[in-house]
């Protein structure tokens, strides 16, 4: 049976090769050899870092059985006065010898600063973190010292200012650039399981101890190995502080939007109108009048606030906070004064779930208030984000998803993700370790399970559901092949990703404070929560705002150079407040030119018809500017002397889609288009190694069959977001990847007029992307999050912005996943054609706005609105406002390289910018994506010849094509 099943499924991946059409331009021998549907993949001589780190031990596994060196233990690697800054030459590496007189596990600490950072200028490309690796004797210890990252720190530009309004508007954030200011670090888990600093092991002798960056922006100084140190009780604390007097005097605040120092530039401050004790308390404008939030929940995340102390000695310590983000779950800070912890029950400070907001007062667990230690004058107090008692549930989660994700990719590829629930598949002899494993899992979620419990309660609801996931598992171990049903199996990876959603609310730890008040041994905590009579005049007072004040206008900027332009914008409101403060503290200074910002949705048209439309509008779609112009409603910016700079600022032909009858009549603001996404983990299993699809050829010949074998997916985007004119479109696409176009010049009078589908590159790049999904059976719905998590689509090509949502949504496949340019074809000369269409939102000047003068004031306004230095302003504002989830996708080339992407994932998406197309805009194109969907889907869905959907369809878009351009001829 095992021989006859064998040959069948050999025969099947036989089959499959010989059904693949070839897809090359031009004929080309492939690189990837397959073997009885495995790739023969070239062994990599020289080990990278990446691959060792795939290679390395865990932490765990590295520090069992290691002794400490003793907490007196020191090895001074350099010294304070020795700092050095790598250089490139260099390899970006810090290399120091490191002599060794006692054996054992040492901590290590050190200062650094970053050196690209100039006092008083706004360092608009100084806001990326460095990443690092520390190796010892050139070999990486463990797993968890491989890319950690060193946090720049930042500080308000200014303080808090009021905008025409009477609002409170958000200061720039911008890198500390002081070359005296130097940052003692201590090395820490990054992803927090562990709540003590790593730790080394070192023999005695010489050793090389390197730290491997990604650039060579950084200094460091003051490198030491120190022997593990426990921290002290509060009771040793107290005890060698007995001297110290108590403070006496009234309550010393410190405001939490005062922050001074932050470790990412979106810890800003934030905005409560809903109880009148957060000061400054406003019932009808908006006051910044705390801290943290959302934004403020990831591991090393740090916030410090200054304080000058009348007297040396021993402060209470209180907190207002409110703590309403993940029901039934604490979350922890640790609290550093002057740098320090300074005993050990400031390591991990629980703050408990509540909708309301909150005082925490410093107490041990009898409750009893405890102190810290303060000198006089000058102070610093920080809270720096941890996992605390939830590390320990973060680690067992992650573990258990991991597990299960491997037990289910097991599974579908005996069964698919669909199985037959009539059919036999022999699961216990596929799988003979299944039982083994669910039961592992099992545990797992009972120890979890009991963690919970101990840490929030037997009461926490998160334990029943725990609870009834074991009772699922029961059941599927009780009787195994009763997993490979289709209600069990959906029920399985419906625990993962519930599981998986657990990570993140365990491992983000957001935290809102409004205030920080040290006090008096007599003295009182800030109170939390409004009497009934402050409660009834701040809704009072709240009721009258809502008839006074319009929330939805943005106030204008007035300036010295005649009437304010008036400018739309179709956005949310964040964005728009953002534009606002730099039109107010950049655009208006330097021009002169006052700007009336208008927050809108749609109606443009209609309000220009009625002479109440706008002279600018922001945020247009790609279809937008050609249909406004061709009526004659815009000013063709190509007219402007400085246009051709200004078209320097985008990809090559990013403003096509703009032009119309010689003239350009946009500008690109933001620009989409898709990447490449793998499970590198998954690519390993495979037997891919660390190699990825470049071509067609290579997904379809090499990868598809290996993973169809195994019941895995390749996700090429779904059918329901195909169009002409969308980035995800795969038949756009391929035929611009094998030469073709969309629109031709019929009557070869210099105008596009008509398609040029019915092209033989047309049909070939047609019925090529119908074959994908009727013959090859791609997916043609799916959801990509989930599908991404559980390993059943280990290649997924998407918008590239889902880089940062796969980043933060699901966190326990760090390292497991990459991104890289789309599949193209390769052509006789070896270069591989991975063209693809980008699409783009635009803004534009209408010809309403006036004389020349005033046309030139508008060409002011669009020249800095796009320019590098506003599009990175203005993207890294709005990643400090919705973090790194909210990353702006710029068109500016250099504004790209000054948002926060790590280097390698900027390369990435560098090189596929080098091959974007975009598509052109004609009277009567809106009619094309929808006769391609039109002609796709019958094609696909109905099995209808592709070649005479495709002829038909195309007929009908060039009669509206002739009929548009007829009707708007001069």
């Amino acid at each position: 049976m095992k021989r006859i099943r064998l040959l069948s499924c050999i025969m099947a991946v036989l089959m499959i090769i010989s059904a693949i059409p070839a897809l090359s331009v031009s004929a080309t021998d492939n690189e990837g050899a397959v073997v009885d549907g495995q790739p023969v993949v070239d062994e990599v001589v020289d080990e990278d870092l990446a691959e060792e780190f795939s290679k390395a031990v865990t932490y765990t596994a590295y520090k069992n059985g290691k002794n400490s060196a003793g907490a007196d233990a020191v090895v001074n690697v350099t010294t304070a006065d020795e700092a050095k800054t790598v250089t490139e030459e260099e390899n970006n590496t810090f290399i120091f010898p490191v002599t060794v007189e006692k054996e054992g596990l040492y901590t290590l600490v050190f200062d650094y600063r970053y050196t690209d950072v100039v006092e008083g200028s706004d360092n608009a490309d100084a806001n990326k973190n460095t990443t690092y690796s520390i190796l010892i004797d050139g070999k990486l210890p463990y797993q968890e010292v491989y890319s950690l990252k060193l946090s720049r720190m930042w500080k308000n530009k200014e303080p808090i200012k009021q905008d025409a309004n009477g609002d409170d508007i958000n200061p720039k954030q911008v890198p500390i650039s002081d070359p005296s200011y130097w940052r003692s670090y201590t090395i820490y888990d990054k992803k927090g399981f562990e709540t003590s600093p790593l730790q080394f092991y070192l023999t005695a002798g010489e050793h090389e101890l390197s730290f491997k960056m990604n650039n060579n922006n950084v200094a460091l100084r003051n490198v030491t190995f120190c022997g593990v140190k426990e921290l002290d009780s509060y009771a040793t604390f107290l005890q060698s502080h007995g001297g110290a007097a108590k403070y006496t005097g009234e309550n010393i605040v410190m405001q939490g939007e005062a922050a001074d120092v932050k470790s990412e530039m979106y810890l800003i401050a934030q905005n409560d109108i809903t109880n009148p004790l957060t000061v400054p308390y406003s019932p009808a404008k908006i006051r910044l009048n705390t801290f943290g939030g959302a934004n403020w929940k990831l591991t090393g995340e740090t916030a410090q606030w200054s304080v000058k102390v009348p007297q040396a000695g021993l402060y209470k310590f209180s907190v207002r906070f409110r703590q309403n983000f993940y029901d039934g779950v604490s979350v922890h800070r640790r609290l550093l004064i002057n740098g320090e912890v300074q005993y050990a029950e400031a390591n991990s400070i629980a703050f408990p779930y509540d909708t309301e907001w909150q005082t925490y007062t410093l107490q041990n667990e009898k409750g009893e208030d405890m102190y810290i230690y303060l000198e006089q004058g000058d102070n610093t107090v920080a809270l720096e984000v941890v996992l605390g008692e939830s590390a320990a549930i973060s680690a067992l989660l992650q573990d258990t998803v991991l597990d299960m994700n491997e037990i289910y990719r097991d599974i579908i590829m005996i069964t698919g993700s669909s199985p037959d629930d009539y059919r036999d598949y022999s699961i216990q002899k596929q799988i003979p370790d299944l039982v083994d494993r669910l039961f592992a899992v099992r545990t797992e979620l009972v120890k979890l399970s009991n963690t919970v419990a101990e840490c929030y309660g037997k009461d926490s609801s998160l334990i029943a559901k725990i609870q009834n996931i074991i009772r699922q598992l029961d059941q599927v171990i009780e009787k195994p092949a009763e997993i490979v049903k289709s209600d069990r199996l959906g029920a399985f990876k419906s625990n993962i990703s519930t599981i998986g959603s657990w990570i993140s609310m365990f491992s983000e730890q957001p935290l809102e404070i409004d205030r920080i008040e040290l006090y008096a041994e007599n003295g009182e905590a800030p109170r939390a929560t409004a009497n009934l009579a402050e409660s009834f005049k701040h809704t009072v007072d709240r009721f009258i705002a809502s008839f006074t004040e319009d929330y939805s206008s943005m106030g204008a900027v007035t300036g010295s150079d005649g009437t304010p332009l008036k400018v739309w914008i179709q956005s949310g409101r964040d964005q728009a407040n953002i534009l606002k403060q730099m039109i107010t503290s950049d655009f208006t200074p330097k021009s002169g030119i006052g700007v009336n910002l208008e927050l809108v949705t749609g109606a443009i048209i209609e309000a220009t018809l009625a002479g109440r439309g706008p002279d600018i509008a922001l945020t247009r779609g790609v279809t937008d500017p050609v249909n406004f112009a061709m009526r004659g409603a815009l000013v063709d910016l190509s007219k402007f002397e400085d246009f051709e700079e200004v078209e320097g600022y985008f990809v090559e032909k990013a403003l096509v889609p703009f032009e119309y009858k010689g003239g350009t009549y946009g500008l690109a603001e933001t620009m989409s288009y898709q990447m490449m996404f793998v499970r590198t983990d998954i690519m390993e299993e495979l037997g891919f190694g660390e190699d990825v699809p470049a071509t067609w050829d290579e997904l379809l010949v090499d990868y598809y069959p290996v993973v169809s074998r195994n019941n895995m997916e390749i996700g090429i985007g779904n059918m329901n977001q195909i169009s002409a004119m969308n980035a995800s479109n795969i038949f756009t696409n391929l035929l611009y990847q094998m030469g073709g176009q969309l629109y031709k010049d019929a009557d070869n009078d210099g105008t596009l007029d008509s398609t040029a589908l019915t092209s033989k590159v047309g049909y070939k790049a047609f019925t090529t992307s119908v074959e994908l999904y009727a013959d090859y059976l791609f997916p043609q719905e799916y959801d990509a999050m989930s599908r991404f998590r559980t390993g059943e689509m280990p290649i997924l090509l998407a918008d590239y912005t889902m880089y940062n949502t796969f980043s933060i949504t699901i966190p326990e496949l760090d390292g497991l996943w990459e991104m890289y340019p789309i599949p193209g074809f390769e052509r006789e000369d070896g270069t591989i054609y991975n063209d693809q269409a980008a699409t783009t939102t635009g803004c534009v000047m209408f010809t309403g706005i006036g004389d020349e003068a005033r046309q030139k004031q508008g060409w002011e306004f669009l020249k800095w609105w796009v320019s590098a230095d506003t599009q990175a302003d203005f993207g890294n504002r709005i990643e400090a406002v919705l973090g790194s989830a909210g990353r702006y996708a710029t068109a500016n080339v250099e504004a790209m390289k000054r948002l926060p992407w790590e280097d390698d994932q900027l390369e990435a998406l560098q090189k596929q910018m080098e091959s974007l197309v975009f598509v052109e805009q004609l009277p009567g194109s809106y009619f094309t994506s929808r006769a391609i969907n039109s002609a796709f889907m019958t094609s696909v869905l109905n099995s209808e010849n592709p070649i005479e959907q495709l002829l038909y369809w195309s007929k009908q878009i060039d009669m509206e094509l002739e009929r548009k351009i007829e009707e708007f001829s001069d």
